[in-house]
């Protein structure tokens, strides 16, 4: 799917006469030092010693091109763009209804935070016409480890300050499973979990081993244990609790993780149907946008199952309203509410501007 966007933005580059015309190549670094360095401790020999913890800078590094006709309630944030910008342009299907051909945005961002490095990708391309609208996307969150692609055609009815729109999108994301895949391997060992359940046997399968032996506590009593060893032969528990309370969930989240990424993309065809208001004053402002995927149909094997969904329908929808009361005071509200693959998220800010002077 991302090739597939790069395709047709690299097309539209040939076809399209002023494809790249008032579009904005950027690049930003950004580094920061850690707000707060906590202090833990632990007893060694008998006394209480301090650790300071040691914290990496965080770091940022964006490429990225964009070219998105804002709203006029839009404000541009900066006189340069930095890749930390989320405008409500790129998440609707209609963008400023003023704006007519082609728009895009590519970002590319290389992060470290916290001691991790991940990567982030966006890249949206739209094409706009007064009778039909495509949109491309796609996105990848390496934090969240997040993944999700799209395209959507759909014909548009233009009512004035009401846009409606109806067509098909197919979306493609990693395999998200109604099943565990550690249920299944028990499964394939022919092990019934409902009477018992042999937990070591999946740790030997992935290459773990154990040893009963003789340990001594700082106080030089014995006792016997369970040493744990990974499979290049590092001891990572040092007691059969440790390891089950400490490692064990770790083994089998690495195993439904990477069960469920051997499976490759997953495909949906779905309904896609629109409906975008939008109307501007330099006094007022509404914009309500929403997108609905009423039906959706699997095209692959391990497609979301929608049918054991508590939430069958996806949709995403939002709002943006401003009203200026008067020259010093005005209002606002904008939220917006997401619903994907049986998982909702949303956000909301309301508040007011009191300008004295």
């Amino acid at each position: 799917m991302r090739k597939l966007l790069i395709g047709l933005l690299l097309m539209g580059s040939l076809y399209a006469q002023d494809f790249l015309k008032f579009s904005t190549i950027y690049g930003a670094y950004s580094l920061t030092s850690p707000l707060t360095k906590e202090q833990t401790f632990q007893v060694t020999g008998g006394q209480l010693q301090t650790l300071q913890e040691e914290l990496d800078d965080h770091s940022k590094l964006t490429f990225g091109i964009r070219k998105l006709a804002r709203f006029e309630y839009e404000n541009k944030q900066g006189k340069f763009y930095t890749g930390s910008e989320a405008p409500i342009n790129e998440s609707v299907m209609i963008g400023n209804g003023m704006a007519k051909g082609w728009e895009y945005v590519l970002e590319y961002s290389d992060h470290s935070q916290f001691g991790e490095s991940f990567t982030e990708q966006e890249y949206m391309l739209r094409y706009l016409a007064p009778n039909f609208i495509v949109k491309g996307s796609y996105d990848y969150r390496g934090l969240e480890d997040l993944e999700f692609a799209g395209i959507d055609f759909r014909y548009r009815k233009n009512l004035g300050n009401l846009d409606l729109s109806v067509g098909i999108a197919g979306r493609s994301h990693p395999a998200y499973l109604d099943f565990l895949p550690i249920d299944r391997w028990w499964e394939e060992q022919g092990i019934d979990i409902s009477e018992f359940i042999p937990f070591w046997l999946f740790a030997y399968d992935k290459g773990y081993t154990d040893s009963w032996e003789l340990q001594y506590t700082q106080y030089g009593y014995e006792y016997y244990d369970y040493l744990w060893w990974d499979a290049e032969g590092n001891l990572v528990a040092s007691t059969d609790k440790e390891f089950y309370t400490q490692v064990y969930g770790q083994i089998v989240e690495e195993y439904n993780e990477s069960y469920a990424k051997d499976l490759g993309y997953q495909h949906e065809a779905s309904l896609s149907v629109g409906a975008d208001y939008y109307k501007y004053t330099p006094n007022n402002w509404l914009h309500i946008w929403s997108t609905i995927y009423p039906f959706n149909k699997g095209i692959s094997d391990y497609s979301f199952n929608y049918d054991n969904a508590k939430n069958s329908i996806d949709f995403d929808a939002g709002i943006v309203f401003g009203w200026k009361l008067s020259s010093r005071f005005g209002v606002f509200v904008e939220g917006r509410l997401l619903q994907m693959y049986d998982i909702k998220s949303y956000e909301m800010k309301t508040g007011l501007n009191w300008l004295i002077y």
